[in-house]
């Protein structure tokens, strides 16, 4: 006995019971003998194709038995309807997860059909989660109202695909603050709406500070002053709060002034900032001031600066430096004495160096040519002559020191009047230094003026009378245009008018408070060189008591009325005691007799 089923359409073998075994569509089953009364059954099983019409027929008609003694028999047809439906699930993953408050949060939103039918129209769709904004969406996902939608059209059964949503997490949030996305769904023309699956991400905040530093100016000379500014932020995603600002003084400086109220302690610089909301920044300034000397390249690291806070630990900044720029700065001048100077007489020149640099120079040499008109008597402190040059060797020369040395030198005679002695060929250079010039200093040659009398003009005798206002000429050698007379106190003299070398005239105004007597009278020419007179003139009191500007019978009237009288006696007259001696006698009339008939200078 054979029994054989062709495998229907629309439909694949799977297996068969009973030894059914399958070949060219066809499964067969070796039965053998069958006894008259005895029956049996096998099993087919078969797959039916996917996809296929929802109500398609599966047809089984073609199935027999047959033996040695019959003819085949078929069964009847047994048919199968197929039902067919798509079937649609989502589900979304985050990442990542913990996500930083203020950062992105992507999510992938996978979508499949599971079912045995295709999908038309499918619409997959997502509500922007609490907490974030909407950032960005493949796929062609678009937002409207807070949703985020794709069109995603057919789906074949056993297909899947994936989209992403990428929001960004507000900030500042709590720290552990929980993001649920739970709202999306998937829809076709043929389904109702699938959500997925709830996803939780957890937030993180907190602060997160910074703190750099930067240097001005570099280079920087030694003794000189650096500002560093240090700048502090919080780019975290929530604030700071006790935030403390700390700078230790780098090596090789001090200490000089730091704003925003830092303060210095143990060697610390410490500014107590306090709160810092995230996203905020904010600066302070410490300035400090190099050792001086340094040597030169010197690098002045600032390193041990950070920032810290109640939420955080310290944040160290990054390594500031500052390279030392050191150099000696040489420097000389000169001065002469005595200046004016005779001819013929020694002429004393003090070189004064010093170094204002901050380093040390080495092998520092001061040379000075002898001016013209002079040769060379001595020098201080080693200095040698050579081809008209004298020259120090003075060695090292610290970095702030200073120090002097001379040189004498004898004025040429004879030498006109008016000279000028002109020293500029004089430096100071060392092994680190270019050589440096000193300023020209000039002497001039003068003659120390000789005064040999001095003349009242109106009366032509040495007698000035107070109070008033008289013209001298005054006599003497070696005047010199500008020459200044000077007098006793209370007494003053216009500019000189210069006759010639031998004569100058003046005009003096002499107080009433001068006291009558001789006085010294010194001319003093440019330069300045002078020469006295003792004695040269004598003060007494003005003969012109009336006040007429004229010495005249007035004036003899009164000193007639007042003759030998002296200090103590009731009809004494002080103007007639014309010099002063408390008697009115014959001292009196031969002064008197000096100006009688005379009209007074300088009177209204």
């Amino acid at each position: 006995v054979i029994l054989s089923d062709t495998v229907p359409a629309n439909t694949t073998f799977v297996s068969a019971t009973g030894g059914g075994s399958l070949s060219t569509g066809v499964v067969t089953w070796s039965i053998g003998s069958l006894a008259a009364g005895a029956s049996g059954s096998v099993t087919l099983t078969v797959r039916v194709n996917s996809p296929l019409a929802n109500g398609t027929a599966i047809s089984n008609g073609t199935y027999s038995i047959d033996s040695a003694e019959t003819a085949p028999i078929s069964g009847a047809a047994i048919t199968t309807t197929v039902t067919s439906a798509p079937v649609l699930t989502v589900s979304a993953t985050d990442a990542p997860d913990p996500v930083v408050a203020g950062a992105n949060l992507t999510y992938t939103l996978s979508y499949s059909n599971t079912g045995s039918a295709g999908a038309t129209g499918v619409i997959l769709s997502d509500t922007v989660p609490a907490n974030t904004t909407f950032v960005s969406a493949t796929g062609g996902g678009s937002l409207s109202t807070g949703v985020v939608t794709w069109s995603i059209g057919s789906v074949a059964a056993g297909t899947s695909g994936s989209v992403t949503l990428t929001v960004r997490v507000n900030t500042p949030l709590a720290n552990g603050t929980v993001i649920t996305n739970s709202a999306f769904s998937i829809d076709s023309v043929e389904t109702a709406p699938v959500s997925g699956a709830a996803i939780t991400t957890t937030v993180t905040s907190a602060p997160v500070l910074t703190v750099s530093a930067t240097d001005a100016p570099d280079p920087v000379a030694a003794g000189g002053t650096i500002v560093y500014t240090l700048g502090y932020a919080n780019t975290g995603n929530s604030g700071a709060t006790g935030m403390i600002l700390s700078n230790t003084l780098p090596a090789n400086t001090t200490f000089v002034s730091a704003t925003g109220g830092g303060s210095l302690a143990a060697g610390v610089v410490t500014w107590p900032i306090g709160s810092l909301a995230n996203g905020a920044s904010g600066s302070v300034t410490l300035t400090v001031r190099v050792n001086t000397p340094l040597a030169n390249g010197t690098i002045v690291h600032n390193q041990t600066y950070s920032v810290a806070s109640a939420q955080t630990v310290a944040v160290n900044g990054a390594d500031d430096t500052t390279t030392v720029n050191s150099a000696p700065i040489l420097a000389i001048a000169k001065s002469a004495a005595p200046s004016p100077i005779r001819a013929g007489a020694n002429l004393t020149y003090t070189l004064s160096y010093s170094n204002t640099g901050n380093a040390g120079a080495t092998a520092v040499v001061i040379s000075d040519t002898v001016p013209a008109n002079t040769t060379f008597v001595s020098a201080t402190a080693g200095g040698s002559l050579a081809a008209g040059m004298v020259t120090w060797s003075i060695g090292p020369l610290a970095a702030g020191a200073s120090g002097s040395v001379q040189l004498v030198v004898l004025v040429a005679s004879p030498l006109a009047r008016g000279t000028i002695i002109t020293n500029s060929d004089y430096s100071i250079d060392s092994a680190e230094t270019a050589p440096t010039v000193g300023a020209s200093v000039t002497t001039r040659v003068s003659k120390k003026p000789i005064v040999t009398s001095a003349m009242e003009l109106t009366s032509k005798s040495h007698y000035i009378l107070r109070p008033g206002v008289q013209d001298i000429l005054v006599t003497g050698t070696d005047f010199e245009q500008g020459a200044v007379l000077s007098l006793e106190a209370g007494i003053t003299s216009s500019p000189t008018v210069f006759i010639d070398t031998m004569h100058l005239q003046a005009t003096l105004t002499i107080d009433p408070t001068v006291m009558p007597g001789p006085c010294d009278l010194t001319v003093t020419n440019p330069g300045p060189m002078s020469g006295t007179l003792p004695a040269a003139l004598t003060v007494v009191h003005t003969m012109d008591i009336s006040g007429d500007c004229s010495v005249d019978g007035l004036d003899l009237n009164t000193l007639a009325r007042a003759w030998g009288t002296t200090s103590t006696d009731s009809a004494f007259s002080p103007e007639a005691d014309f010099n002063a001696d408390g008697i009115v006698d014959g001292d009196d009339l031969s002064l008197f007799a000096v100006y009688f008939g005379l009209r007074l200078p300088h009177c209204p």
